[in-house]
Order: structure tokens, then C-alpha cells, then sequence
């Protein structure tokens, strides 16, 4: 905290003020990447992969999902089955996107044209918490490209 006779330095030119204003943080070394990578297991490696696709595809972390709000997520499907729920077909899948998972339930349907475990998908709905874990029904979707994410 400053004193009463203490005065911050004003910058005394424009640079100055544009560098203090728009810092970025800097960007990690090749070398520290590559130390990082090596002391990380596959599971973490991927992971901060899917978190960094989640970004950039404007979508919200799945941890980060309340109950009942409507949201866009994005991931890659880890498994995909057929369950019954009271005698009608439910294809369920769970997504994981790096930072949590949810289970995606489209009911009535035994199966949908390209969902398959290990696709990204994009999926926009409404998420709710049933017996401790996060649901979301029949949203609307998009496969996504394995290159672009």
C-alpha cells in the first residue's frame, strides 16, 4: 500500500501504457513444454488437450455446468450404449471433455448415424444432476471433425 508521500511513476510514454494495459502472460519454453510433457501421464496429456478444444470451440467445461442450465459442451464420446428405460430404447452416451463428463440420453432411439466412442461432438441442451451425476436429454447435436475439433 502506498503512503501518504508515496506516488505511483505515471508512465512517461504511450509504449509504456500499452504494454502495462495489454500484458499477456508469457508463453510456456519449448523446453518447459517439453519437460511438462514428459513428467505428465497419457491421461493428463489428453485431457489438457480436450480442455484446450473446449476453448476454442466456445463451449462451457463441464464441471463448470449447474443444474438446469442450458448449455453448449463439446468433448469426445468415451462409450456409447443401448439401455432400456421402462421398456423403450435409450442410447446413452458419455462425454468427457477433460474437466468432467456428463451422460447425453436420447430416448426412443437405438441408434443415432455417427455416434460412436471416440468422435467429438458438440451437443446444445439443458443439463440436470440425477443421482450425483450430470444428465442431459436428447440435445441437439453436431459431429464434429477429428481435425478441426
Amino acid at each position: 500500500m502506498l503512503g501518504a508521500r508515496e506516488h505511483p511513476v505515471p508512465p512517461t510514454t504511450t509504449e509504456e501504457v500499452t504494454v502495462r494495459t495489454h500484458a499477456r502472460p508469457a508463453k510456456e519454453s519449448r523446453f518447459s513444454r517439453a519437460l511438462r510433457r514428459l513428467a505428465s501421464s497419457n491421461a493428463e496429456l489428453e485431457s489438457e488437450e480436450l480442455q484446450q478444444q473446449v476453448r476454442e470451440a466456445g463451449a462451457v467445461p463441464i464441471q463448470t455446468c449447474e443444474d438446469r442450465q442450458q448449455v453448449a459442451l463439446t468433448g469426445t464420446m468415451a462409450t456409447v450404449t443401448l439401455t432400456p428405460r421402462c421398456g423403450h430404447p435409450a442410447l446413452e452416451v458419455t462425454l468427457r471433455d477433460g474437466s468432467g463428463a456428463v451422460t447425453v440420453v436420447w430416448l426412443g432411439r437405438r441408434q443415432i448415424q455417427g455416434i460412436e466412442a471416440g468422435r467429438a461432438i458438440k451437443v446444445w441442451g439443458r443439463i440436470s444432476c440425477h443421482e450425483n451425476r450430470r444428465v442431459m436429454y436428447n440435445p441437439r447435436y453436431e459431429l464434429l471433425d477429428v481435425t478441426t475439433g
